[in-house]
């Protein structure tokens, strides 16, 4: 007897184990509910959107809602049944709702991360007394924790991915007593355990580069690597000089499982690339003429995707993974034309609204707050590829 109880003990420890493991994936593709969500993020607008198994999570105003997929229903994610959440007047009150998410934003710094059933955001409230804040709330208790504490007043931008956060920290300009202003070069890539936050690592090898980093745009991860645009000058050169002859602007790339970074934009043939995203888990770019390139995650073995009409010169280019979209930037605004895989033209479509900052967003829909009405929308992508005109819902008001 006490021998069949041991056995169930055991049976139970391994059991709970098993329940908490969270083991990560490291396969060189889109994994959900643990990777980077880039397709919801913008370079200067922050990241609003995040989806789970179930939905969509959308910041606004220090509020997040849930967009239930089942129906497209909006609601404040908040279980307190005496709650008005967004509609109440009382600030006090307001805060102490559970959708509320704390921090003194600007419009360009609302973001959030959905990962392992938590969303995580920064709370600015303490920056002068503490720094950045990163904190998780998790999704099924709504109980908030500190996670990490960033002992800086700025950060350029921050992802989360496969266990890590990532974060950029900018360059502090600073003035002397004559008024003159002085960079302090300590910019840099970090990320940081999520399970054991004192195991901290710079993975931007700058200094080994020759080169000063003064600052870091559009942070986001694929697979087993990291991606992030980066302005550098040579190193011993002053970084606040316009006139700095070896200012570049430039994609790099960090690589998870060699903990290596590189230029992203030296690894890829042709000059100048301009890169337009993930299609079929490899990078596509753009590089000179009428061409569209493709290469593996890490910029090794480019080949020719396809050519296109010159009629498309200075279209903006992107991909949702399933498409690959030529948007119309000076005739007319919401127009895209549909491209498949093989540069075939699939349709030419109009979307309600103007995607402005142009996002990708995912091959199931478009949300979009539209500030005219004050309303949430939605656009479905099932018919994208046949339909000539798209409509829009409004799904929640916020006024």
């Amino acid at each position: 007897m006490k021998r069949m109880i041991c056995l169930m003990i055991i049976v139970i420890v391994v059991m709970c184990g098993c329940q908490n493991d969270k083991k990560i994936i490291t396969e060189n593709r889109f994994i959900e509910n643990q990777d980077n969500q880039y397709m919801y993020s913008d370079v200067w607008y922050g990241t609003t959107l995040q989806h789970s198994s179930d939905g969509y999570y959308f910041l606004k105003d220090n509020f997040l809602y849930f967009i239930d997929e089942k129906d497209m229903s909006v609601y404040p994610l908040c279980n307190k049944a005496d709650c008005l959440h967004d509609r109440e007047t009382d600030e006090s009150k307001r805060q102490g709702c559970n959708a509320y998410i704390t921090g003194d934003y600007l419009p360009a710094e609302q973001k959030i991360q959905y990962y392992n059933n938590s969303i995580y955001y920064i709370d600015n409230t303490k920056i002068e007394t503490e720094g950045l804040i990163l904190k998780r709330l998790d999704i099924d208790t709504q109980r908030t924790e500190s996670v990490y504490t960033v002992k800086t007043m700025f950060i350029d931008d921050w992802i989360i991915h496969r266990g890590y956060f990532y974060y950029a920290q900018s360059v502090i300009t600073t003035q002397d007593s004559d008024g003159k202003e002085k960079a302090e070069t300590g910019s840099a890539v970090y990320r940081v355990d999520l399970e054991d936050n004192s195991n901290v690592q710079c993975i931007s090898s700058f200094d080994k580069m020759g080169l000063d980093l003064q600052q870091t745009e559009n942070l986001q991860a694929y697979g087993n690597y990291v991606y992030f645009d980066c302005s550098t000058v040579k190193k011993g050169t002053d970084i606040l000089d316009s006139d700095n002859s070896s200012f570049q602007d430039k994609r790099y790339v960090y690589d998870i499982e060699k903990d290596k970074c590189y230029c992203l934009a030296d690894k890829v043939r042709g000059d100048s690339p301009t890169f337009c995203g993930y299609y079929n888990d490899k990078i596509i770019y753009l590089s000179g003429g009428n061409c569209i390139y493709t290469c593996d995650l890490n910029g090794e073995n480019t080949k020719k995707l396809f050519d296109y009409d010159k009629r498309y010169y200075g279209y903006n280019i992107f991909t949702d993974g399933k498409y690959i979209y030529f948007e119309e930037m000076e005739k007319k605004q919401g127009i895209y034309y549909v491209f498949d895989g093989g540069g075939k033209v699939l349709n030419r479509v109009e979307i309600p609204f103007i995607i402005d900052p142009q996002l990708p967003y995912d091959e199931n829909y478009i949300v979009r707050f539209i500030e005219d009405n004050s309303t949430l929308q939605i656009v479905s992508k099932k018919d994208i590829a046949t339909s000539k005109n798209l409509t829009a819902s409004a799904i929640y008001n916020f006024s």
